[in-house]
């Protein structure tokens, strides 16, 4: 293997110029097909498989942009601020809105693998999906999950919300901003935020706030499930 192939330059490089040529396109066709986050991780995944790279290989080259990760979720605090008078009017269906969708996302999941008979360290690998990457791991990894399938699970999970979620909440008669927001950051995170912002900031901003209070809730329903697991599995 070329050690140029695996280098942390020529991974980075090959990491950015897949993301902006997708998001080029995005821009230009505006179809789903096209939506950067899918189509340049799968061009990265063809590219690694071609060239006989590992993901370890590759997740050691690039941990300069995973370390961005937070930090740029916590740059969604800015949109809270601007916003700040807007929700403070709307306190209550904000709250009542995060918890009961941190309720959907872990229970739908504990139920259809509890349906499925799903190993018990499985389903604690998928139970926090809806939540943002940093969060979901260390909750999955606290009670026993599976890193690799939290971190797999979150990002479909992200990816559907933002390719389908509009369109869904349009199909179903859903247009208030505020439902709006909050159902994109409750299911889809961060990625189903960056979505929420092009339709409008106070979208973006209610599915930011979104993605802390389910983080939050996710946290406390799940350890409670944890408590009782000896019960319920």
């Amino acid at each position: 293997m070329d050690k140029f192939f695996i280098s942390p330059l020529f991974l980075v490089g090959l990491t950015l110029a897949c993301y902006f040529v997708s998001l080029s396109f995005y821009k230009k066709y505006r179809l789903l097909l096209f939506h950067p986050v899918p189509l340049s991780s799968l061009i990265i995944i063809l590219f690694l498989y071609n060239r006989g790279i590992n993901y370890i290989t590759y997740e050691k080259a690039t941990g300069f942009i995973s370390f961005f990760l937070g930090p740029a979720t916590l740059a969604l605090g800015y949109n809270l601020y601007r916003d700040f008078s807007m929700i403070r009017r709307r306190v209550w269906p904000i709250l009542l809105g995060s918890f009961c969708g941190a309720i959907a996302g872990v229970f739908s999941v504990y139920i259809l693998g509890k349906l499925l008979c799903i190993n018990q360290s499985i389903i604690f690998s998928f139970l926090p999906k809806s939540t943002t990457t940093p969060i979901a791991l260390a909750i999955a990894t606290k009670y026993g999950g599976i890193g690799s399938l939290t971190v797999a699970a979150v990002v479909v999970t992200g990816i559907l919300g933002a390719l389908i979620g509009p369109e869904f909440l349009t199909l179903t008669g859903i247009r208030d901003n505020t439902a709006r927001g909050l159902a994109m950051g409750s299911a889809a995170h961060a990625i189903g935020t960056s979505r929420a912002l092009q339709e409008n900031s106070e979208q973006g901003s209610l599915a930011g706030l979104a993605i802390i209070l389910c983080g939050l809730f996710t946290a406390l329903i799940i350890s409670m499930i944890n408590i009782f697991k000896e019960y319920i599995f």
